[in-house]
């Protein structure tokens, strides 16, 4: 086995983070909080920050580009770049993340995996991937993950299954309304498709949340007060089929030149979540983590075009507003839970994607869930 690479620790001051009490939390039938895996988010508390030095090489490959991450139950993580293959070939790295009671402190880069193309896909290293999202598989000991796909190059969106080295295992069945070649004003826009990815506790379903609305459900020249209505997918884990969809509602954009997108989705339950909502202007990042309720949202499946439609969106509410913390916040696009701390409480672990830019940086930031 190769030496670990030891990265350098950047601690942060912890700060509360508090957007409210419980959120989203079921109730029982006799008014107390009725029992569901991690149903309750009130609070995160930054406890740690770590920064992976831009062009890091790591067996033969650039680290970067970290779009998204999860971890194993052997803890270990699993960290996808989203190169298409400029710097190095489709690959996902494995790391430990290290811990103690007062806080996170490092992010050890233990070994780098190549995806394997399927069947009839050109060799390594053609860009035939846009990686976005990664999900580990406790049923069949595998890897989930999203590519965002590329008009440009005759790609659609997709979700497919690997193992935990890389080898090809399934892509799950397109769903057509995201294919790139529809009708004018119609279908995705490009690099704005499969970017966050969900596996609920119990395994049956994968949830899948495009990054921005469908041209159809948000045309380009709809007035700046019109809804941003982001299509949420409930899919069944063994057969790949579209079970339900629902609209997940972004942030309204007043001002010009404003981008906001979704760029995570993370399961408490087989309904609740938390997402992660990132907006850019004029240099500045904004991110706020969000926990939203999906039980009595309506679903749209089926539903071509939303512009103008009635619908009921998913809840949603303001767990932390990330730009409180005061401090420099990068292109964060990975949420995942980590291990939990001495007393208890879970971690939250969310990752910036530098785009391989000398103006951005591979930036972990490490939290303790509040219950």
């Amino acid at each position: 086995m190769k030496r670990p690479f030891l990265l350098p620790l950047r601690r942060a001051a912890a700060l509360l983070l508090v957007a409210g009490a419980t959120a989203c939390a079921p109730r029982s039938p006799g008014g107390g909080p009725a029992h569901s895996q991690q149903a309750t988010v009130g609070a995160l508390r930054l406890i740690g920050e770590v920064v992976v030095p831009n062009g890091l090489p790591v067996q033969g490959t650039v680290f970067g580009g970290i779009s998204g991450l999860d971890r194993g139950p052997d803890g270990t993580w699993y960290l996808l770049s989203d190169d298409k293959g400029e710097f190095s070939p489709a690959r996902f790295y494995t790391a430990r993340l290290r811990y103690d009671a007062q806080g996170f402190y490092g992010v050890d880069v233990t070994g780098v995996h190549f995806m394997q193309p399927a069947p009839g896909e050109p060799a390594r290293p053609a860009p035939y991937v846009d990686p976005e999202a990664i999900r580990y598989d406790p049923a069949t000991a595998g890897l989930y993950w999203t590519s965002e796909g590329d008009p440009a190059l005759g790609r659609d969106p997709f979700v497919r299954e690997m193992d935990t080295t890389g080898t090809f295992r399934r892509t799950l069945p397109a769903l057509p309304l995201f294919h790139f070649d529809k009708a004018p004003g119609r279908g995705p826009r490009a690099n704005a498709t499969y970017e966050g990815l969900a596996r609920p506790p119990d395994g049956r379903s994968l949830w899948l949340l495009m990054e921005s609305p469908v041209r159809q459900d948000r045309p380009d020249d709809a007035p700046a007060a019109a809804p941003y209505p982001n299509r949420l997918s409930q899919l069944d884990a063994r057969t790949g089929a579209l079970l339900h969809q629902y609209v997940y509602a972004l942030d309204p954009v007043t001002t010009p030149g404003h981008v906001n997108r979704t760029s995570e989705i993370l399961a408490l339950n087989d309904h609740e979540f938390l997402t992660l909502e990132c907006s850019y202007f004029a240099g500045e990042v904004r991110v706020r983590v969000y926990a939203i309720d999906a039980r009595g949202a309506t679903d749209v499946q089926g539903r071509d075009a939303l512009f103008g439609a009635a619908y009921v969106p998913v809840r949603k509410r303001l767990v932390a507003d990330l730009t409180r913390l005061g401090h420099r916040l990068d292109n964060l696009e990975g949420l995942a839970f980590g291990p939990p701390l001495p007393n208890g409480h879970r971690t939250l672990v969310i990752v910036a994607d530098n785009n391989f830019s000398a103006r951005e940086i591979n930036q972990f930031l490490a939290f303790e869930v509040l219950p």
